[in-house]
């Protein structure tokens, strides 16, 4: 599978607007890093939408990005807690 079909796979599923929401997050902080000359940036992304963040790090990868999340401090989340996710490329 190409990045491009799995970007349409994942876009396509269910039509999943706060998965698409998400991936234009990442897309959006990539873009902010890139022009500033970064080769990576972290993502702030609340756990609660934890389930649907797996599908969108998976189509990054695909796309030839390196995610990985960085450990919380804490081991309890609550509603409002978010999760912190490095992207290189």
């Amino acid at each position: 599978m190409t990045a491009l079909e799995a970007r349409k796979a994942v876009f396509e599923k269910d039509s999943n607007y706060i998965t698409k929401e998400i991936y234009n997050h990442f897309q959006i902080k990539i873009q902010e890093a890139v022009s500033q000359g970064h080769y990576c940036c972290t993502v702030k992304v609340p756990t609660t939408n934890s389930f649907l963040i797996v599908d969108v790090l998976n189509l990054l990868k695909a796309e030839g990005f390196y995610c990985h999340i960085i450990p919380p401090c804490c081991e309890v989340y609550t509603i409002t807690d978010f999760c912190e996710i490095e992207v290189e490329w």
